[in-house]
């Protein structure tokens, strides 16, 4: 049990806070490019 509450330390910590805001940032770039083939967005998938 102590080592998941370290984990979850190490994941709130900034570099994962870094790496969260570089995924929201590619997720939007990915719904934009959705946006532009819209009738393909049902089979869209962010990888």
């Amino acid at each position: 049990m102590k080592e998941k509450q370290e984990l979850m330390d190490v994941l709130s910590s900034e570099g994962y806070r870094f790496i969260g805001d570089y995924s929201l940032r590619r997720y939007k770039d990915a719904i934009k490019e959705a946006a532009k083939h819209k009738k393909d967005s049902e089979g869209f998938v962010v990888k």
